[in-house]
């Protein structure tokens, strides 16, 4: 027997610490707000402190999506958390911190890695794993705390990232739910974006994964669309991750999709890797209405990509 599966609940967590673009100038790098918002659209971003840990701010992100879908933890049957930034460089993972930060008995629980990716990569497995009959609640987390892994002399680094969490409870529906999920992956272009041991901050070619980016988000939400059996005037919701807003820009032109479908935070909180998309979800979801069709894409470092199409319940 086959089981759809949707979305019961989500919730986020941003850090309290704001950093304007003037901020990072007064760091003394060589920059200037308007500099950075023409290239990227960002107006600031949300810094973690020493104790917002990758596995804190997941555990906020956690609960709110549990409040939302109204479960305690001792209903769920896994933890599945998406990032690249876990506490401890090999283990334990940082699902299994939030597996007893939130109290949440003995259920299977294990990271992700697939980058900016990780949601979309993580809400395909869970969905197939629902359908599949062997499980029926599953928290799926998205979270990273890229602002640690900066060099914060580079500038065209340091102005991108932010840190924050994103998290959604996926449980068996009677109707919607994710449709349809595409994902790629493309190794020959690990060394545009990357995160090296030695110097542990990340390295990135920014005009070589704009390119990519750029060529692989239209054809991945059109290939989905088409395995959902839907076209792109079916779409209500847009939320791509926010990498550049000039990359959003690009997308939605391309696809011929109004502005006001998209749902973008980038402003206001620069690129949270894998969080972004769970962020958007959290923070839309209240103009959402049963039937929408919500399209997430995400791409970034491996190289990897992925789009998922929702229909809302």
């Amino acid at each position: 027997m086959t089981h759809s599966a949707g979305i019961l609940g989500v919730g986020a967590y941003v850090p309290e610490t704001v950093c304007t673009n003037q901020d990072i100038v007064n760091r003394g790098v060589n920059t200037s707000h308007d500099w950075i918002v023409e290239r990227t659209g960002i107006h600031a971003r949300r810094l973690a402190s020493e104790h917002e840990t990758t596995t804190y701010m997941s555990e906020q992100a956690a609960r709110k999506a549990l409040a939302s879908a109204g479960l305690n933890p001792q209903d769920l049957d896994m933890i599945v958390v998406a990032t690249t930034t876990p506490d401890y460089r090999g283990f334990p993972s940082v699902a299994t911190q939030v597996q007893v930060a939130l109290g949440a008995g003995s259920c299977p629980a294990w990271d992700l890695s697939a980058a900016c990716s990780g949601f979309v990569y993580g809400l395909d497995v869970v969905t197939r794993l629902i359908e599949s009959g062997g499980y029926q609640r599953v928290l799926l987390i998205a979270a990273d705390r890229l602002s640690h892994r900066v060099d914060w002399s580079d500038r065209s680094t340091c102005i991108l990232f932010g840190d924050g969490a994103g998290a959604v409870v996926l449980g068996r529906v009677d109707t919607g739910g994710v449709v349809a999920t595409a994902l790629h992956a493309d190794g020959s272009h690990g060394s545009i974006l990357s995160l090296p041991n030695d110097p542990p901050y990340i390295d990135m070619d920014g005009q070589s994964v704009f390119k990519v980016a750029v060529n692989c988000v239209v054809p991945s939400v059109l290939e989905a669309l088409e395995l959902a059996g839907l076209t792109v005037s079916d779409v209500d919701w847009f939320i791509p991750h926010q990498a550049n807003q000039r990359i959003m820009d690009h997308a939605i032109k391309k696809l011929g999709l109004p502005a006001d479908r998209m749902v973008c935070h980038i402003d206001r909180y620069g690129n949270t890797s894998a969080a972004s998309i769970p962020i958007g979800l959290a923070e839309a979801s209240a103009q959402f209405k049963s039937g929408d069709v919500v399209v997430v894409i995400g791409f970034g470092a491996g190289f990897t990509w992925g789009t998922g199409v929702i229909l809302w319940q």
